[in-house]
């Protein structure tokens, strides 16, 4: 598979998705602890995603989906009521 990535993001023609689950509000730098996750959640985790044969930087055209800022939670935690 990594030979295979690794073709196929030699080739100019051939386009790419990298999808994301997490949210950046749950990103380790910049989430409330506990309730955050291991991962980069930035386009930078990209790079440790694909284990280093992508970097971020190369992606000419990146989109980033972002829903309003409020704060909201699946799950039980304490909301924290100051920013």
């Amino acid at each position: 598979v990594n030979h295979w990535l690794s073709q196929q993001w030699a080739d100019p023609k051939v386009g790419f998705v990298f999808e994301k689950a997490q949210a950046v509000g749950l990103d380790y730098r910049w989430g409330v602890y506990p309730d955050i996750t291991a991962s980069d959640t930035t386009f930078d985790g990209i790079f440790s995603a694909t284990e280093g044969r992508i970097d971020p930087d190369q992606i000419r055209v990146k989109a980033g989906v972002v829903k309003a800022t409020y704060m909201s939670s699946v799950g039980s935690r304490q909301l924290p009521t100051l920013m």
